[in-house]
């Protein structure tokens, strides 16, 4: 019974902890608030709840796709957006089997690889205090040449901090880190640290996310929906490209089944689309499944309320650090060493993350997806040895 309880409350830890440093952070430099990364991280819980499946899908991907269409279109175009890449994915649990090893190739480490690269050079303007804008990773790199390097070295401190924690305290403290997720710790260690270094009633040039919070969730974002059209052709090119990711990673796990395709795959979509670990990977497939995420939920809720005065005093550089960190531990390193297996897939690879960085966030995603169907059309007709 102890250790029922004992496993219980560690799963219980890891969803609180994972979710809320992942939901802030991606929902304030996506530009929709802190309220919004509050809502959510109480979301991700909730929907743990009630999905028991372990299927993830590449969340970077997902959200760096809702980070440049909201950038460049509007709320309204995001959530169709949404709605059609749910509708793609319930119509591929139709024909599951047939193209589901369509989407395992050097194109999808390209594609992963490619957007860890891409959250780098997105964030680290947030990371250095640079003040550089862009939607995309061209647009960045622009930004970044003509303002030049003038880093914030306080706020440059933080997001070091974050970083060493992140990579340093699963390594060290692996017993501690299955039930507390590093970048909680991390989060809390410089949110302490910047209210000593930089009190409230004294002027600070630390860009805090309450501080310099871009959106009003309630105001700017749902309110959106009902006054702003949809632009009709972005809505259906980067929902194409969403259902991408959410299929993929749904299809590469090894307990998705397809009778639950469509649920796993809603579930999914909606975590991703949040901002937040989709089923954070430290919950288990069982009974207590519903009983561990109300209670993440709940607790989670509890502690935002509590510390609500607090969260808006946390640094911008650390929560971009967080995603930096985060987007290179979700890079799958055994699938790039694949991609060196012949010259052809090193071709398909290195075009992959080419054109994911250069065309854009959407059209890599698509490109990818048309190159790893061309890798096993051309794989598939190549003569086996020894035949």
């Amino acid at each position: 019974m102890k250790s029922t309880s004992k496993s219980f409350l560690y799963e219980v830890i890891f969803i609180v902890t994972s979710v809320f440093p992942l939901a802030l952070s991606m929902s304030f430099c996506s530009g929709m608030g802190v309220f919004a990364g509050m809502f959510f991280s109480v979301a991700a819980a909730l929907i743990a709840a009630v999905n028991s499946s372990s299927a993830m899908i590449p969340v970077y991907l997902v959200f760096l796709t809702v980070s440049a269409v909201l950038g460049a279109y509007n709320a309204a175009t995001l959530s169709l957006s949404i709605i059609i890449s749910g509708a793609l994915l319930a119509l591929s649990s139709l024909f599951y089997e047939k193209i589901k090893p369509l989407f395992s190739s050097p194109a999808s480490a390209g594609a992963m690889l490619a957007a860890a690269l891409s959250v780098t050079i997105l964030f680290t303007t947030d990371y250095f205090g640079i003040g550089a804008s862009g939607n995309n990773v061209i647009q960045m790199l622009a930004s970044y040449r003509s303002l030049g390097f003038h880093a914030n070295w306080r706020g440059v401190l933080y997001g070091t901090i974050v970083m060493v924690i992140m990579i340093t305290f699963p390594r060290k403290f692996k017993k501690l880190c299955s039930a507390v997720n590093a970048s909680f710790i991390a989060i809390i260690v410089t949110l302490v640290l910047n209210l000593f270094l930089n009190p409230a009633d004294m002027p600070t040039a630390i860009n805090e996310i309450g501080n310099f919070s871009s959106a009003d969730f309630a105001k700017d974002f749902i309110f959106a929906l009902i006054g702003e059209k949809p632009n009709i052709f972005a809505a259906v090119f980067s929902g194409t490209a969403l259902f991408f990711p959410c299929f993929y990673m749904i299809a590469q796990s090894e307990t998705a089944e397809k009778r639950s395709f469509i649920i796993d795959g809603a579930a999914n979509a909606a975590l991703g689309f949040a901002g937040c670990m989709a089923l954070p990977c430290g919950l288990k497939k069982d009974k207590h499944t519903f009983a561990v995420g109300t209670a993440a939920a709940a607790i989670t809720a509890i502690m935002l309320v509590c510390i609500s005065g607090l969260i808006p005093r946390i640094p911008v550089h650390s929560c971009a650090v967080v995603l930096i960190v985060g987007a290179w531990h979700s890079v799958k390193w055994r699938e790039i060493k694949n991609a060196f297996s012949s010259v052809f897939s090193v071709l398909i690879f290195a075009v992959s993350i080419l054109a994911f960085l250069i065309s854009g966030i959407s059209s890599g995603i698509l490109v990818c997806a048309a190159l790893s169907v061309l890798y096993h059309l051309v794989s598939d007709k190549k003569p086996v040895k020894g035949s």
